[in-house]
């Protein structure tokens, strides 16, 4: 079975806050440690990108339930 990650990122530029949202299917294999180190790359990227001051990064997991014909 198939799963999604939901990246989330609040960040603040210029005083404004924005966020960032990312979805990846990923497989089931992948472990905890690993879907950190993802978001952890993706909040760095927006920190460098946008000049961005982080306030809050999280990951949600969901599983693709796949029809069978």
């Amino acid at each position: 079975m198939d799963l999604t990650a939901k990246i989330t990122i609040d960040f603040i530029v210029d005083g404004i806050k924005e966020f960032y949202v990312e979805i990846l299917e990923i497989p089931e294999e992948v472990s905890a440690g690993e879907l950190q180190e993802i978001v952890d790359k993706r909040a760095q990227k927006v920190k460098q990108i946008k000049h961005a001051e982080i306030v809050y990064s999280s990951i949600k997991i969901n599983r693709i339930n796949q029809m069978k014909h």
